[in-house]
């Protein structure tokens, strides 16, 4: 067992684990670095760093002491501290450069390196060099290949500790790979070298493609680390700090957890000559911004109060719709990815929502400029008419197979046609048109949406709704199979029901998602598709079973002002499993993208934006907080 734990100011919670816990630091630079408690989970666990070219550059594989075990891991959200016995590491990391300190040890630290681009797994011509150039050791990386110039890359230590060489090859095993079926789950890396650390040790690490850059940082951090974490203890503090108002001590430090979280997937990195700031859909593997994670992600910021970073990411995800009003799923997009249908829908629902903070407020003319307003009142009738044109069929909103946030299943199981999270969308789009018409005083302009508005509401309730449950949609024929997309429905536009009406379609559509855990099913239990068990990458459980957070958090909150009292019980588990799986489950601190019907786990990516941003969306509702 681990005793995990987590500090912020003074407050502390913790717990002991079964599995073997890891952590995630970020650098909001694009690079993080991880590890497992006592061995790597995972092949993408180490140092990553993007590259000019935006490629995932691994270096660094393993931190440790040797000849112990880790019997405490601890989040102090600017750093992490794993102990063994007394033995005392912390791990800080900065720009490029990691901060290892030892304490209360005497023996050696043992590095092991893992140099490549983070997807490329072939191990020829791969030379390690290790040297002293005056006052800093350097690993020379070279990967040689006989159609191209070989490839460096460096990694600088800068350190009072002696050390020795090993540079061994030795084979790593990857146990939560092979549970996911994620190919290689064995690779060979390399045991690079052993330092002799005495009670108070450091150890600067800094990686680069240029070894002068990579010696420079090396220097500067081990000269101001102290003050480098002071500033960042300080940062998280303000940022991330326990809030009184949430009396249960779990919730209180999973919300701040959340916050560090969503805010540590925020990262600045160079795209099209400049810097874009946005959010990571996940770490360790999903380091994009991918459009509709991220305009999901949004309303934690606007909730944080980082409006002007709220505002910066809706501006760059609206520039990027396309003529038929749909957008591409990453930002910059590849030429192989799929187009996500209800990407431009979330990004104007969060613009609405931070209008309508920074109006509350009396701040919107201080964010929106009248040419920027102009430009969204613009760009949402020029989407709407375009969606109406080219994704409209018989009066509902209608999307190709795969474009919806359930894009991964195959055959029949594509969700093409008419969706119900889909239609909620399109009706809130409407509003919002009809609300910016309102505030410019153009009454026959608005009254037409108003009039498209009622038509769109009643023929969307008149196809879906049976009198039961809503339907999750329709192609040539209504599909009765139960999702929770409904309850993503009911989040987006309550007023699709009457109360009575959404309360019945919700008494008989939970009882066959739930999971007595806490969380939610993406099918019904009963369906011939439904797998209790996460199957990774054969994706046959990932909307056929499996528990998304951010579904559950969202459900929630749709709960909590459907009826709090009436559905109280479910809105509680929903708060504990999230809070207990963020706090000591996967990347601890951070919330995982999924878990397994059949039990909570932590599973998919483990540090998932919209998993974080929508738990501090569920914490506020359900505290009042706002």
């Amino acid at each position: 067992m681990i005793r995990v734990a987590h500090v912020i100011k003074k407050e502390v919670i913790e717990k002991e684990v079964f599995r073997n816990p890891s952590f995630l630091l970020t650098d909001k630079k694009g690079g993080f670095f991880s590890l497992g408690a006592n061995s790597n989970e995972t092949r993408y666990n180490g140092s990553v760093f993007l590259k000019d070219n935006l490629e995932a550059q691994k270096v660094i594989e393993s931190i440790g002491l040797v000849g112990t075990r880790t019997t405490h891991l601890a989040n102090a959200f600017y750093q992490i501290e794993r102990l063994s016995g007394r033995a005392r590491e912390h791990f800080f990391l900065e720009e490029k450069a990691l901060v290892y300190d030892v304490l209360h040890f005497d023996g050696e630290a043992q590095v092991v390196l893992d140099v490549r681009p983070l997807y490329d797994f072939d191990d020829k011509g791969r030379f390690y060099e290790i040297y002293r150039e005056e006052d800093v050791l350097v690993v020379e990386y070279r990967k040689e290949n006989e159609n191209a110039p070989p490839k460096k890359m460096y990694l600088a230590i800068k350190t009072k500790s002696d050390y020795k060489r090993v540079q061994e090859w030795k084979k790593a095993v990857y146990e939560y790979d092979l549970r996911r079926g994620s190919m290689p789950a064995e690779l060979y890396v390399f045991d690079a070298l052993r330092f002799r650390v005495r009670f108070n040790t450091r150890i600067v690490f800094s990686w680069d493609e240029d070894k002068e850059k990579a010696k420079a940082r090396a220097r500067h951090v081990m000269v101001h680390a102290d003050t480098l974490k002071e500033l960042r203890k300080a940062y998280w503090e303000r940022a991330a700090g326990p809030d009184d108002r949430i009396p249960e001590p779990a919730v209180r430090m999973a919300y701040s957890c959340a916050k560090h979280s969503l805010d540590s997937l925020v990262n600045k990195i160079p795209l099209s000559g400049k810097e874009t700031t946005g959010i990571f859909a996940g770490l360790p593997w999903f380091h994009q911004f991918w459009t509709r994670d991220e305009a999901i992600a949004l309303k934690g910021l606007i909730l944080m109060g980082r409006y002007n970073l709220a505002k910066e990411i809706i501006m760059r995800e609206l520039s990027q719709i396309k003529d038929d009003g749909i957008v591409q799923t990453r930002y910059p997009s590849q030429e192989q990815d799929l187009a996500s249908a209800d990407a431009a829908g979330w990004t104007f629902v969060r613009l609405e929502e931070l209008m309508s903070v920074l109006k509350r407020k009396n701040l919107l003319n201080d964010y929106f400029s009248e040419d920027e307003m102009k430009f969204v009142i613009e760009k949402l009738e020029q989407t709407i008419v375009n969606l109406i044109k080219y994704h409209t069929q018989q009066g509902l909103a209608v999307n190709r197979g795969l474009e919806t946030w359930m894009d991964t299943t195959s055959g029949t199981d594509t969700r093409v046609g008419a969706r119900i999270e889909i239609q909620a969308l399109r009706l809130r789009m409407y509003q919002f048109m009809e609300k910016l018409l309102k505030m410019t005083g153009n009454k026959d302009d608005w009254q037409m949406y108003q009039h498209l508005e009622h038509e769109f509401q009643r023929r969307v309730k008149h196809v879906f709704w049976n009198g039961e449950f809503l339907a999750d949609g329709i192609n040539r024929e209504i599909d009765p199979t139960i999702r929770p997309n409904a309850f993503i429905a009911g989040y987006l536009t309550p007023e699709l029901l009457t109360k009575n009406e959404w309360v019945t379609a919700v008494k008989t559509m939970l009882p066959k998602l739930w999971c007595s855990w806490g969380g939610l099913t993406t099918i019904d239990k009963e369906d011939e598709l439904f797998q209790p068990e996460y199957t990774g990458e054969d994706n046959r459980s990932y909307h056929r079973g499996d528990s998304w957070f951010w579904v559950n958090n969202l459900t929630g909150v749709f709960l909590h002002r459907l009826d709090k009292d009436l559905f109280k019980e479910f809105i509680q588990a929903i708060v504990k499993a999230s809070s207990e799986e963020i706090l000591f489950s996967g990347f601890i601190g951070h919330a995982a993208e999924l878990s397994s019907a059949s039990e909570l786990e932590s599973h998919g990516c483990w540090a998932q934006a919209w998993s974080a941003a929508t738990f501090i969306e569920l914490v506020e509702e359900v505290y009042g907080l706002g």
